[in-house]
């Protein structure tokens, strides 16, 4: 066990067992459900004779101490961490009692979500797994035929109706309406700050995630004049957020710096995807859009764009919030290091996040894969979004099917990242907030979309005779080439 957690005097166990306890009580219904896993593993020691061909079952009493063992060793881990990040900082007088629980919290948590997550694993893996086509084939034609139909020239509503075509395939329905609209955003600091990489100082990750509940920056500025709903979800903010509105699903206070140590453990990085994916899954909306709020995501997100599409790092690192020359260098210089040093597997999705990606980006690609779970339409927004949208395509490529990016971000490697996934932005507006700022503007155009195919005339309808058309249906009758 854990040194730190016996050997200290009488007046610190005392404040420790308080600590402890009060961590315990706080948990207690999540610790109850765990129980039922420990079950399992009874349950699993007993069949434990099939496979070794023994004849009797072992002892109830063996079986648990068995367990025990196992759970105490289990454990461990989780203590130590409380002792490091919570009982010691507490002790130093470094943070008070309140924040050292909130501190002895978040491992506790994570594992309990480690012990009862099955089922959502099952869900991530199917999702991986998935063989049949991504969209509705037979409504998409139906969507097609309606679209030639409507009393206009063939296609001259360009990628309204492509839009309109798109929604039929995800829902499997001609008709959509996308009149509940949801902004996604996951917040978390990241590391690789330390190494200046950033202009903006840490703390701004915390202001602007409280502020994005406030409807003070721009991403929830444009949410609420449009009449979108918006979650903020800290997945790994560097603090303790006290604003209820904020969505607490902390993993850790931070990625590591990813220039010295792998940014996360390969099991935070999947508990992130999960917490993305049941966060779509539970979200009550017909189109949802994917955002961010953390200093020095850029970087992560550069770091993963270069190791997923094997290019040099300069062909996808731009400046982000805007740094200095000198901080560019390093910017890019950190970024080969990083890779360099922990060799993150191109094939493997998770492991390129758990070794230079961030708890946003981790959470962003789940909440994608849920969406597309759902069958609805995950709309992407700029750099980060889109290559979190990639990470979900890599690990389940019939996610392409139900991505819509919004604007083209001003990003060097978004164009890569689009490319990549064989997507188009629908805006052209020189953006590169983030935040999910292109999101509630791109639900305006897709709604414009719905009302088209919805509520326009037909041929029938206007009276009009289209035999007109027949031969300008042959084939191109539009584009005019440009003579040299």
């Amino acid at each position: 066990m854990a040194e730190g957690l016996i050997n200290v005097n009488g007046d610190s166990v005392q404040t420790l067992e308080i600590l402890f306890l009060t961590t315990v009580i706080t948990l207690l219904p999540s610790m109850l459900v765990m129980m039922t896993s420990f079950s399992r593993i009874i349950i699993s020691l007993s069949f434990l004779r099939t496979a070794l061909g023994t004849q009797q079952n072992p002892p109830n009493m063996v079986l648990i101490g068995i367990a025990l063992f196992l759970t105490l060793f289990i454990m461990n881990p989780v203590l130590t961490q409380i002792q490091q990040e919570a009982y010691e900082p507490y002790t130093r007088q470094e943070i008070t009692q309140e924040e050292a629980l909130d501190r002895a919290q978040v491992p506790l948590k994570n594992f309990m979500l480690r012990n009862t997550e099955s089922s959502a694993l099952t869900l991530f893996c199917d999702l991986a797994g998935v063989d049949e086509p991504a969209t509705d084939e037979a409504a998409m034609e139906l969507a097609r035929k309606r679209q030639a139909q409507l009393a206009k020239p063939p296609g001259s509503l360009g990628r309204l109706e492509d839009f309109s075509i798109q929604l039929a395939g995800i829902t499997g329905q001609v008709h959509n309406q996308v009149e509940k609209k949801h902004l996604l955003v996951f917040a978390a600091d990241n590391g690789v700050v330390a190494e200046g990489v950033s202009s903006s100082p840490q703390s701004v990750t915390l202001m602007q995630t409280i502020n994005l509940t406030k409807a003070k920056t721009g991403a929830a500025t444009l949410a609420k004049h449009f009449g979108c709903g918006i979650t903020v979800c800290d997945v790994g903010v560097n603090a303790n957020i006290r604003e209820p509105a904020v969505l607490n699903r902390k993993i850790a206070y931070g990625t590591r710096n990813m220039a010295k140590e792998p940014a996360m453990t390969r099991e935070q990085a999947l508990q992130a995807i999960l917490t993305g994916v049941h966060l779509a899954l539970d979200t009550d909306a017909q189109v949802m859009g994917v955002g961010e709020m953390g200093i020095g995501n850029t970087t992560t997100s550069s770091a993963i764009l270069a190791v997923l599409l094997g290019v040099d790092v300069e062909k996808v690192t731009g400046r982000g919030g805007g740094i200095t020359d000198e901080s560019f260098r390093k910017k890019k210089e950190v970024i080969r290091q990083a890779i360099a040093l922990h060799k993150p597997k191109a094939e493997d999705v998770v492991d390129v996040l758990a070794k230079v990606g961030g708890f946003d980006v981790a959470a962003m690609c789940g909440a994608f894969l849920g969406g597309a779970a759902s069958h609805r339409p995950m709309v992407i927004d700029g750099f980060i979004s889109a290559v979190a949208a990639l990470c979900a395509c890599r690990l389940c490529p019939n996610v392409q099917g139900y991505l819509i990016p919004s604007h083209a971000s001003f990003e060097i490697g978004y164009k890569l990242a689009m490319e990549a996934m064989d997507l188009q932005p629908m805006l052209l507006l020189g953006m590169r907030l983030g935040e999910g700022s292109g999101c509630p503007i791109a639900f305006q155009v897709l709604e414009a979309a719905c009302a088209i195919i919805n509520h326009m005339a037909t041929f029938d309808q206007a009276g009009i005779d289209d035999s007109y058309l027949d031969e300008i249906r042959q084939g191109d009758k539009f584009t005019v080439e440009a003579k040299v």
